[in-house]
């Protein structure tokens, strides 16, 4: 099968992967400085199964919103990154920090579909920008295929990987697998880990 990534703004242009993550690490990675370049109302969306969609929308040039504070409260950010941003005030790169750690909160809970996207909406306060979150179907690890020629028995890697059927998936732990089993003097992995998605999970 072909994974596609279509960049819309507003003629398409259209790359295809062999690798679903691969695809989907372009799509998160065009979104980020998408938001960054001020496209805030961008927005991913899958157009068929295969297909990603980057939907650009309008460009914006503002330096104030009336909204920043329940934005930066939904960054979760640091007491020092917060007096940072209120030194400093509004920027594109805000916005893509904070699309980028609630996308990541959402992965790392079971749901790697998630989308956020942000509609500019003016107000006698100026200009804001309202969040709409779709989380999608929440996911679970549904099995694991362990492969090994030296003999060792599947249990023992889950048990190294702290992975196991029914868990929550969990983008970080997954994209960790490698080191954590070359971390192990005697395991080494042999190549990268696969991932496939079902309608029953990962």
């Amino acid at each position: 099968a072909q994974w596609n990534f279509c960049a819309i703004r507003p003629s398409a242009a259209c790359l295809s992967f062999s690798n679903e993550l691969q695809r989907d690490s372009l799509a998160e990675l065009s979104y980020s400085e998408a938001l960054k370049a001020g496209y805030f109302s961008a927005y991913l969306a899958d157009s068929d199964t295969l297909t990603t969609e980057l939907h650009y929308g309008e460009q914006y040039f503002f330096q104030d919103l009336a909204n920043l504070d329940s934005l930066i409260a939904m960054g979760r950010f640091t007491k020092k990154e917060k007096r940072n941003i209120k030194e400093n005030g509004f920027t594109p790169q805000l916005v893509s920090e904070i699309a980028e750690r609630l996308i990541s909160l959402q992965e790392q809970n079971g749901y790697p579909f998630a989308r956020l996207s942000f509609v500019p909406i003016n107000s006698e306060e100026g200009i804001s920008l309202q969040t709409y979150f779709d989380k999608g179907p929440r996911v679970y690890i549904d099995s694991l295929i362990i492969k090994s020629k030296s003999g060792i028995r599947a249990p023992l890697i889950e048990k190294l990987l702290q992975l196991s059927s029914g868990d929550i998936y969990n983008e970080k732990q997954l994209k960790d697998i490698t080191k954590q089993i070359n971390k192990v003097p005697y395991l080494q992995s042999a190549q990268s880990p696969q991932l496939v998605f079902s309608p029953k999970g990962a």
